[in-house]
């Protein structure tokens, strides 16, 4: 039996083509993948990067992500890891961005790379396309008199013996039309011929993935430097969350001199690349048989030990093994890396859900994370956050223990495409590492997607986002809720104080009210008396709470002030104004439903205006 944690239900029987990472084993025995991975209850289908998913239950297939992309994966792959060591050290709520041991390893050229630059500004490669070593090959043809300019042996002896040779015949002997004859050719497919060739394959592809992550990495810090500028399309108060958030990886002057950094290293690798596949146009790489290959270990012939420009071949192919080897791993190795980057990768979108939440925590415990539970009061209620296995659930505790989820943030971590066609549970959001840089598209796929990346400064926005409007929907589905079977002594001091604006009245047997604007704390606690003296503890119960979500309502989001107030209108919606943003928050009713809106004096998008975006 295996859960489908997108879907969020159980299945019997695995499709042909699984995705990694998103089944997970519910069986009381011990599945094995490929037969060298045992997989417990609990633990999640991952590949061994060999494609085959080959199970004591069936056989499948898995889908692999496009080869493409495998430079984005490895950089993604390399800033969950680290951060998820970060995270294992030190207990802290760190920034989810991209962190700057990752930046820094990959701002410089590597070992190999300065090997072959300083290669190819020597010339030995060059020297070998223009002057290579090449053997001769001969080979033995019957052919046109007219063509043969040396006879083969035994070419005599096979003229006798054959008369359609002959052109004639005369006294004196026989005039031959064809002979047996030799020929000889260049043979460019020696050894180390082939070698220089596929080692020219090997390092395009080497520099090519660099090339693609220095790319991805510039985008990310170009970025991020667009937001230290002054810039009339985002929101003021974005651009400062998301510089504070930065900042603490980089600093603008550090940002702007990493960026000079990587730029540099990127014409280097861009020169190189281009050194390359011009000698990869040359005669003696179109000579040499495509299918023509080099077993694991090279054999160090004489003139790839000694002669002037073969032994740099040598030595370039020996430091590519060197780098190669460091990510070659077995299968079984593959399958635990795989398990442990999904545990590193819950853990990073639970830390990007605190920083979420983080408007609505208290101070004491806003620089702490272990990556387990938190509880804090809000509105009257207490909002929890709770890992469940690779899972996190953000739930609504009332003040009778009844809980609610608000949110189920599955972490999936795959680099296929998002299977749009899948539906998924109510209140789940599927969190994966898409690995386009989305951040000024959207907020929410229509398929219940988010993206969550490091690369992705709004990967914290996206997911704010999602939880306000939830938290606003919790809060405005009782405003203006009638608290029914009112008794007569807080009826009577209501009317007595005047408090039509902040009170409404309805006149049924028994009375019931509305709560519309927030009571000050003289007239909540008189109201609490009397209705502690009527035994209306139910509808005091009901009135504090009513209090707290209009308190909560005057909080303002965008710049976290208290000192709003809110106004009740008709038709029992409000509107709260913030002297100290100028932004407005509206509850209207269109077509006989409740919709919540926040103003803003800027553009409307998600790019400029992040969670507030409508």
């Amino acid at each position: 039996m295996w859960f489908d944690r997108l879907t969020q239900t159980k299945v019997k029987k695995l499709p042909d083509l699984v995705e990694i990472g998103r089944f997970q084993w519910a069986g009381k025995n011990i599945e094995c993948l490929n037969g060298h991975s045992p997989i417990q209850s609990g633990e999640l289908l991952v590949g061994d990067g060999s494609g085959r998913c080959q199970l004591l239950s069936g056989s499948y297939s898995f889908i692999l992500p496009q080869k493409d992309k495998n430079a984005d994966i490895d950089l993604f792959n390399n800033s969950i890891s680290t951060i998820g060591r970060q995270l294992e050290a030190n207990k802290k709520l760190i920034s989810p961005m991209l962190p700057a041991t990752v930046i820094d390893s990959e701002s410089r050229l590597l070992p190999l790379e300065e090997l072959l630059e300083d290669t190819l500004s020597k010339g030995h490669l060059h020297q070998i396309s223009r002057n290579p070593r090449l053997d001769i090959r001969y080979a033995v043809e019957v052919t046109d008199v007219a063509r043969a300019k040396r006879l083969a042996k035994g070419a005599f002896v096979h003229l006798a013996s054959h008369s359609e040779c002959w052109q004639r015949q005369t006294l004196s002997g026989i005039v031959p039309k064809k002979v047996k004859a030799r020929f000889s050719e260049d043979d460019f497919n020696i050894y180390e011929n082939i070698v220089y060739v596929r080692l020219l394959d090997k390092l395009d592809r080497h520099v090519n993935l660099r090339i693609n992550t220095i790319e991805r990495l510039n985008g990310t810090l170009e970025e991020a430097l667009e937001f230290y500028s002054d810039s009339a399309a985002l929101h003021h108060k974005l651009q400062n969350k998301i510089c504070t958030l930065w900042g603490q990886v980089f600093d603008e002057e550090t940002t702007t001199e990493t960026l000079g950094l990587l730029e540099d290293t990127l014409i280097r690798l861009r020169e190189m690349q281009l050194s390359i596949r011009n000698l990869k146009q040359s005669a003696l790489y179109l000579k040499v048989a495509r299918h023509a290959q080099v077993g694991g270990a090279l054999h160090r012939t004489n003139i790839l030990n000694h002669d002037s420009h073969y032994r740099h071949v040598a030595t370039l192919w020996d430091e590519l093994s060197k780098h190669q080897q460091k990510s070659v791993r077995t299968p079984t190795e593959c399958f635990q890396d795989g398990q442990q980057l999904i545990e590193q990768y819950s853990r990073f979108v639970g830390l990007v859900l605190q920083q979420a939440i983080q408007p609505y925590l208290e101070k004491q415990i806003k620089n702490t994370f272990d990556g387990t539970e938190l509880s804090f009061d809000w509105a009257g209620r207490t909002l929890a956050v709770k890992r469940e296995e690779f899972d996190w659930k953000l739930v609504v505790i009332d003040e009778d223990g009844k809980q609610e989820i608000l949110l189920n943030l599955v972490s999936w971590l795959s680099f296929t495409d998002y299977p749009v066609t899948k539906s998924t549970s109510a209140n789940t959001l599927i969190a994966w590492p898409s690995l386009d840089q989305i951040s000024s598209q959207q907020a929410i796929s229509n398929s219940g997607g988010i993206a969550i990346s490091p690369m992705d400064l709004y990967c914290i926005e996206r997911l704010g986002w999602y939880i306000d409007k939830k938290l606003n929907q919790l809060l405005v589905a009782n405003y203006a809720k009638p608290i029914e079977k009112i008794p007569q002594e807080p009826v009577k001091w209501i009317q007595k104080q005047e408090l039509d604006k902040s009170i409404e009245l309805i006149n049924t047997q028994p009375p019931s009210l509305k709560i519309l604007e927030d009571l000050n704390k003289g007239n909540l606690s008189d109201l609490d008396d009397r209705l502690d003296n009527s035994n209306a503890v139910v509808q005091k119960q009901a009135v504090n709470k009513r209090v707290m979500e209009i308190r909560a309502l005057q909080y303002c989001p965008v710049c976290e002030s208290k000192a709003n107030r809110l106004y009740g209108q008709s038709k029992d919606c409000f509107r709260v104004e913030c002297s100290i943003c100028q932004s407005n928050r509206y509850l209207k009713i269109f077509d006989g439903s409740l919709h919540f809106e926040i103003q803003l004096a800027s553009d409307n998008s998600f790019a400029a205006r992040g969670r507030w975006h409508q």
